[in-house]
């Protein structure tokens, strides 16, 4: 309806309807309608902001660096910035920002891409601070999210033991089971524990300049971020993948990695030379890189509670810059 001046019109539709709407409208429509009134152009920017958000959450949790890295050199502001997100096992989080969920994650390679990706501008001096009190909240308070219906309170950050456990059973277990034993727990313990994983555990698994073995010590500057794995069959597929699919992690396999060139998803416990068994013994082999790959994160946290530190020094900050590469 008119609201008295010529060419303005009046909404009667909720804001939440409105934002609804968007989600289907182009971009240009959306532009229009940004530009028809105040109203709809403060409307339209709060949903704007909200889709970045949204979508950094998102590459975050899904590790896809690059991406995170394009969006901050263009808003660098949302660096701050809380939204809701569902990572690739499922778990989802309220009220979350990147920064916060990078530092659960212990995925080191991304906090510190995104600290050299501070606006050199006034804004600087705010984000700084506010990253402090983020880091304060993550490592003291913890982070709350719900998985598969139960919610989990103040977790400092991803608990790489249950992955751990579930090996070092497999491991140490082998020889007193029988082998519908070894293939039920290998596929679907194991399997289930490496879907339950992030996506730089799987990223370290699955890239293919390291093997598992001999063991790295996990301190290479650059994290190639795929999650693709192989079959024995000559098929490949996706850690998590968004498609159909004929075989399932967690159910119908686990992926061993040891020394192999890159990763396999293997679908039951094979024994080729009797005794204890190749699988085994390669399994060990990912046992001892998965623990040292938790030990390295976590001492990464010392190192970016002292690089927050100096960063809340007014003249901090020289040599660092975000470049997408």
């Amino acid at each position: 309806m008119f609201n008295g001046r010529p060419g303005a019109l009046e909404y009667d539709i909720p804001d939440d309807a409105l934002k609804k709407i968007a989600d289907f409208l182009p971009i240009q429509d959306q532009n229009e309608l940004s530009a028809s009134s105040r109203a709809m152009y403060g409307l339209f920017r709060e949903k704007r902001s909200e889709q970045i958000v949204a979508k950094l959450l998102l590459h975050v949790a899904r590790g896809e660096e690059v991406n995170v890295k394009m969006l901050l050199q263009r808003f660098p502001e949302y660096i701050l910035a809380r939204g809701d997100v569902i990572d690739n096992s499922g778990r989802y989080f309220s009220n979350i920002t990147v920064f916060q969920y990078a530092v659960w994650a212990l995925d080191s390679q991304m906090w510190k891409m995104i600290l050299d990706c501070l606006p050199r501008d006034g804004k600087r001096e705010v984000i700084k601070a506010g990253l402090w009190t983020q880091y304060e909240e993550v490592t003291t308070i913890g982070i709350n999210y719900t998985l598969d219906g139960v919610e989990i309170r103040g977790e400092r950050h991803f608990n790489f033991i249950p992955l751990i456990s579930a090996y070092k059973t497999y491991v140490e277990q082998f020889d007193s089971w029988s082998w519908l034993q070894r293939n039920q727990y290998w596929c679907k313990v194991i399997g289930t524990a490496q879907h339950l994983s992030l996506a730089h555990i799987a990223q370290e698994c699955c890239r293919t300049d390291e093997a598992f073995y001999p063991k790295p010590w996990f301190k290479k500057k650059t994290l190639p971020r795929s999650s693709k794995i192989y079959f024995l069959t000559g098929e490949d597929g996706d850690w998590w993948p968004t498609g159909f699919v004929t075989k399932k992690l967690g159910v119908d396999f686990a992926i061993l990695r040891a020394e192999a060139k890159k990763p396999f998803g293997i679908c039951c416990a094979h024994d080729e030379r009797g005794g204890k068994g190749v699988l085994a013994e390669k399994a060990a082999l990912d046992l001892d890189a998965i623990s040292a790959l938790h030990k390295a994160r976590v001492a990464d946290v010392g190192e970016l509670r002292r690089r927050l530190h100096l960063l809340q020094k007014p003249s901090e900050g020289a040599g660092y810059s975000c470049v997408v590469s």
